[in-house]
């Protein structure tokens, strides 16, 4: 694997972010 440590955490934080920051928005206006 030639990513290293800082550039998966980086990946998947961007990929959470990704998905829950709507997620976050709807739960929000719903309730």
């Amino acid at each position: 694997m030639a990513l290293d440590a800082g550039q998966l955490h980086a990946l998947w934080a961007l990929g959470l972010n990704t998905i829950l920051r709507p997620n976050l928005k709807n739960s929000g206006r719903s309730r």
